[in-house]
């Protein structure tokens, strides 16, 4: 029987490592063996429902794909699974909804006989399966898919890789109506005809395709591949990237901007540096506008895993990883202009185990107003004996960190996301696995798949009032006093330094984090929304460096 957990903040208090106060709910989900259940894909619809994909493990039917829907409030409404005719490994890795709430699924399923072959599953919203499709590259060999979008007219695209006999792994586009029926099927084999790889998909408001990933051409290793079909298959252009070091370079986000200019990123080899974070930017037509290369520390890897465009401030935002030489592998964000692919902004992330931390995913906010992106992967912490805890940054448009989130099970077992979605409201979802004790002496542990909320309320906006260097750390009456809902904090910060403002009830109790960020000297005003929050005294502390300081404000509603 398959065991479903759903916690709410009341009950599991303890478990959090930071942030408490953000997170409204968790749902856990354990297959029937007490193995490896993990999500991957999480998307939103219009009216706030949360749809995840993934896997878990059951005891006659081994993987299965499951994909559940739960209400913005956390109760699950449904759940269904789906196994393949081989009674072995079906995995989801992509997922899309429509504005009808009909969620679209791929992947791959294992079919009689071994071989693997794309899957992609179409449910309606009330989890009744409407269809489901298998593609087999025809040389009965490995078939995976790992990306989708869907249009307006309710058709889907999927991409993925599939091996043929002749030629390696290619890439294979297909496209399928509302109604299952496959429209067509595209394979891209690149000049050497060996091992391409499809890793992600975009789409333009034409309802063109992108498609990322990589292909062996003639430097004989990988390069950045980039390949746009148009609505009907037709094959408009295809563009290669061979980084300045000839080696191997591969390409694993894709975006697409209100101009149908594309950028894609991942990892290039460099002359002198290893790999190094490259971003490149094409229009319409396929012409390379430019191309931005990122070098961490020099002589080791930095990879981007994810990427979003903000209209708003002509930017892309980057996130993936940095090597360092003492402090393991960092998260790296980077903000690069979109008419120049200069960087206007890079932030890293090192966890408290100063380790390895990832990241996988990264969404902006659907709102125009106040934008953010919001970063999930793992972070390690702990000194002698080191585990992984999900982790999540909340960075506003000027780089400014709003909030660090992590989240761990039971101690000392590893926890990660490799999916996040984001609502109109700012509140995020996370998509990934939690480590679970099978038995008394068992750290090896099993995974279970995980859904985690937390919400946006705190996420504030902070301007720099004046560019002059205080001559020491203050904290001002906020105002208006009293407020509803919002008010303004300003405060003084002498230094370079990391700043924290907390809201405290009339009980001492943190009911908001405020603010947690990196600041450079000046003077700051920092915009509170109380909305969550009912009438009553507040206090809020401004700590920067050594210096701390509570002031008093009064809400009325």
């Amino acid at each position: 029987m398959i065991k479903v957990f759903t916690f709410f903040i009341l009950f599991f208090t303890l478990l959090f490592n930071t942030s408490v106060f953000s997170q409204e709910w968790i749902h856990t989900i354990n297959g029937q063996s007490d193995s490896d259940d993990r999500g991957y894909g999480i998307v939103v619809d219009a009216a706030g429902n949360v749809y995840t994909a993934g896997y878990l493990t059951n005891n006659n039917t081994g993987i299965d794909i499951l994909v559940t829907k739960h209400s913005n409030s956390g109760n699950l409404l449904w759940q269904y699974s789906f196994n393949g005719t081989g009674n072995s490994t079906d995995k989801a890795y992509g997922i899309v909804v429509d504005n009808s709430s009909n969620v679209y699924i791929t992947g791959y399923t294992t079919r009689t006989g071994g071989n693997i072959d794309y899957v992609t599953l179409k449910l309606n919203s009330s989890g009744t399966l409407k269809w489901s499709k298998t593609y087999n590259g025809g040389a009965s060999q490995e078939d995976k898919a790992w990306g989708i979008v869907v249009d307006a007219s309710e058709n889907c695209f999927v991409t993925g890789t599939s091996k043929s006999s002749s030629s390696g792994k290619d890439c294979v586009t297909l496209k399928y109506n509302k109604d299952g029926v496959q429209i067509w099927a595209k394979t891209f084999d690149a000049e050497m005809h060996k091992d391409d790889e499809a890793t992600c998909i975009a789409m333009d408001s034409n309802g063109d395709i992108y498609v990322g990933g990589y292909g062996v051409f003639s430097s004989g290793n990988t390069d950045y591949l980039l390949i746009k079909y148009n609505i009907s298959g037709t094959l408009k252009w295809s563009k290669n990237y061979n980084g300045p070091a000839e080696e191997n370079d591969r390409a694993w986000g894709i975006v697409v901007d209100a101009s149908d200019n594309v950028y894609i990123t991942g990892e290039s080899a460099g002359t002198n540096s290893k790999n190094d974070i490259a971003t490149l930017k094409y229009n319409s037509s396929g012409t390379l506008l430019w191309t931005s290369r990122f070098n961490g520390t020099e002589g080791h890897d930095d990879k981007a895993y994810g990427i979003v465009v903000d209209e708003s401030s002509g930017s892309c935002i980057i996130t993936g990883t940095s090597e360092t030489n003492d402090r393991g592998i960092d998260i790296v964000t980077l903000k690069l202009n979109t008419s120049s692919g200069s960087t206007a902004w890079q932030k890293t992330f090192d966890g408290t185990g100063h380790s390895n931390d990832i990241a996988y995913d990264i969404v902006i906010s659907k709102s125009a107003v106040n934008r953010k992106v919001f970063i999930t992967g793992t972070t390690r912490y702990g000194t002698s004996v080191q585990s992984e805890n999900i982790v999540v940054l909340v960075y506003n448009m000027s780089g400014n960190l709003l909030r660090m989130n992590t989240y761990g099970g039971e101690a000392g077992l590893d926890d990660g996301a490799f999916g996040i979605a984001v609502d109109q409201n700012d509140n995020y979802y996370l998509a990934g696995y939690m480590g679970v004790q099978s038995g008394a002496n068992d750290l090896a542990s099993s995974y279970d798949m995980v859904a985690v909320k937390y919400s946006g309320s705190g996420l504030n906006s902070i301007i720099k009032a004046s560019g002059n260097i205080p001559e020491k750390f203050g904290l001002h009456q906020n105002y208006p006093n009293p407020f509803n809902p919002e008010t303004k904090i300003k405060f003084d910060v002498a230094e370079n330094t990391n700043v924290n403002i907390r809201i405290y009830d009339i009980t001492g109790k943190q009911v908001s984090p405020a603010l947690n960020s990196e600041l450079k000297a000046g003077s700051y005003e920092f915009n509170f929304n109380a909305s969550a929050l009912s009438s009553g005294i507040y206090f809020y502390t401004l700590t920067a460096g050594s210096f701390t300081e509570t002031k008093k404000m009064t809400l009325i509603k």
